[in-house]
């Protein structure tokens, strides 16, 4: 049986609330399946962990094909870090 690979979309964070819903937003608005959503964190002070944990609490909303969302939350270890956990 012929099965599509999966997709991997990457999205790096920190302190960047204001742009990371609509980030998030286009990432689950994708058509292609299966798709999953990682968004990394390096240690945010602002909102933005309550952001992401509030998409893996509700990702069954209204995403058709359903997406994965995952969170890796880092204490400031910068953009390499972030790469090597995508």
């Amino acid at each position: 049986m012929y099965s599509r690979p999966l997709v991997s979309i990457l999205i790096n964070n920190y302190n960047y609330e204001r742009f990371l819903r609509e980030a998030i937003d286009s990432a689950s608005l994708q058509t292609y399946s299966p798709v999953e959503v990682v968004v990394v964190d390096d240690g945010s002070g602002d909102n933005s962990q309550e952001l992401i944990a509030s998409y893996r609490e509700h990702s069954w909303l209204t995403c058709a094909p359903p997406i994965t969302y995952n969170y890796v939350l880092q204490a400031l270890a910068g953009l390499n870090s972030k790469v090597k956990h995508g």
